[in-house]
């Protein structure tokens, strides 16, 4: 799959976290037991806002390697 196709794979979840947030939120508070504006405003706003990073980023990464120290590349 192309780096265009698998951003574009990550903005659907992210389409989808926020098309679930509220239950996305409910299911977090649930889990752990967090007031459920803070799963809401916080934990589940940046899974959607980490997908979408993603996203962009393969939207412009350039096909290089960076070296870190001779014989490493990252």
């Amino acid at each position: 799959m192309s780096r265009n196709g698998r951003a574009e794979v990550l903005e659907r979840i992210a389409d989808l976290v926020a098309e679930n947030k509220e239950k996305l939120a409910a299911l977090e508070t649930e889990d752990t037991g967090k007031p459920l504006s803070v799963s809401r405003n916080v934990d589940v706003s940046r899974v959607e806002e980490n997908f979408r990073y993603f996203a962009a980023k393969l939207r412009v990464q350039e096909n290089s390697c960076s070296s870190l120290k001779p014989g490493r590349l990252l």
